[in-house]
């Protein structure tokens, strides 16, 4: 029993420091974790947004799109065949959200609407901002049409990792956005 007690303790302070050092104030405000400013992890702070809805994620993935690239024949005035290549469609690859599990079930509630058929409902566009240690914001990226493709939860109460929840956002494109009277002075 005191060995179990003991490891719960142990277990907790990990989750504790881990949920500090990822920025993951309860108050919303990305400076308010308390991290040390010249800890390279704790320099920047990540969060989601839409609507109203604010939520401090660990990571995100994903911010990659590519442009078909249209091959055609053209022969010139001299007789020589020779390959033009023109831009065709763009393809943007899924974005991965992920963030430590709280008591805020705003991710698998966002999931559960593209479960249970609420397609309309779920798309929306978002923003991932990126926020240095004094709760400037360095960068944000904005989304247009994100629903849930795949929610994914995992934990190991074996170890002592921080149980994590994750996003696949499935989205019609997106562009950084330029920072206009946001720029930490």
């Amino acid at each position: 029993m005191k060995v179990r007690n003991a490891l719960l303790i142990i277990v907790v302070a990990v989750v504790l420091a881990a949920g500090l050092g990822l920025g993951l104030a309860r108050s919303g405000n990305p400076s308010a974790s308390g991290a040390d400013e010249t800890d390279p992890v704790a320099q920047y702070h990540l969060y989601v947004q839409w609507g109203e809805v604010s939520s401090p994620i660990s990571s995100v993935s994903g911010l990659e799109w590519t442009t078909e690239v249209k091959t055609k024949n053209v022969v010139t005035k001299e007789g020589m065949s020779i390959a033009v290549k023109t831009p065709g469609a763009n393809s943007f690859t899924p974005i991965i959200i992920e963030r430590g599990i709280t008591d805020d079930t705003q991710f698998a509630d966002w999931a559960e609407l593209v479960k249970t058929g609420n397609i309309g409902e779920a798309r929306r566009d978002i923003s991932i901002v990126m926020y240095d240690y004094e709760g400037g914001v360095v960068a944000r990226w904005y989304f247009v049409g994100c629903w849930p493709s795949a929610y994914t939860s995992w934990f190991d109460a074996n170890t002592m990792s921080m149980p994590m929840e994750s996003l696949t956002l499935v989205h019609q494109g997106f562009n950084r956005v330029e920072l206009v009277n946001e720029i930490p002075s």
